[in-house]
């Protein structure tokens, strides 16, 4: 199961109606989306290291996935990060 976080940015990185909803009004975006105000504080950052630790933790910790799920975050985020810091 994806978080919220994660999915919200997979959604605005595929979807460039979302992708304009978001740079029109990110605050209402991020809210709508069901983000923790930690999420949303990361994102309206712009700060690339804070979304990537919002990330991590937005991720579900499965029993043996351990570093496997942190590499898939590693791979997944430079383009959501990408996408969250040019809104």
């Amino acid at each position: 199961m994806e978080s919220n976080l994660v999915t919200f940015l997979l959604d605005v990185a595929r979807d460039p109606d979302k992708l304009a909803a978001f740079q029109a009004n990110p605050e209402d975006e991020l809210a709508h989306a069901g983000l923790t105000q930690q999420e949303q504080d990361a994102i309206l950052s712009k700060d690339s290291d804070r979304i990537r630790d919002a990330i991590t933790a937005a991720m579900p910790r499965r029993p043996g996935v351990g570093q496997a799920g942190l590499a898939a975050v590693r791979i997944l985020d430079p383009v959501m990060v990408t996408v969250v810091i040019h809104f």
